[in-house]
């Protein structure tokens, strides 16, 4: 079950960034939607990343923003407390931006080293 219901929330928001605005999928990216949660309670954040990131492998999907947001949105689906961190870095001219969820000050799609250089320009609960 919750391989479908990542699958559904992937396939939604690529749709959405790709072909609307991530504008759009900010504005619905809190909603209240709530999902069947039958399976096992001791489940935790690390579990949905890594099934998060496994179906994207499978699907060819390699955003960080798209990513983060299918596990924020799984995450708040399943009780969590996610924040989706959206942050810029500049290096040698160049801008870059990236994407990922952390929890109750943890990250859980991505490592410390990972995110130093960057700034964080906007958090979403």
């Amino acid at each position: 079950m919750i391989n479908f219901l990542i699958i559904y929330i992937l396939l939604k928001t690529f749709i959405e960034i790709k072909f609307l605005s991530f504008s759009f999928v900010r504005k619905n990216i809190s909603a209240k939607k709530k999902f069947s949660k039958k399976g096992p309670r001791n489940l935790n954040e690390f579990y949905f990343s890594q099934k998060t990131e496994k179906i994207s492998k499978l699907l060819f999907i390699n955003s960080c923003l798209i990513k983060s947001v299918v596990l924020f949105k799984v995450l708040k689906n399943h009780g969590f407390n996610p924040e989706l961190c959206i942050a810029v870095s500049k290096k040698d001219e160049s801008l870059s931006s990236h994407a990922w969820v952390e929890s109750n000050g943890k990250l859980i799609n991505e490592d410390n080293s990972n995110i130093l250089n960057y700034r964080v320009i906007e958090r979403i609960f």
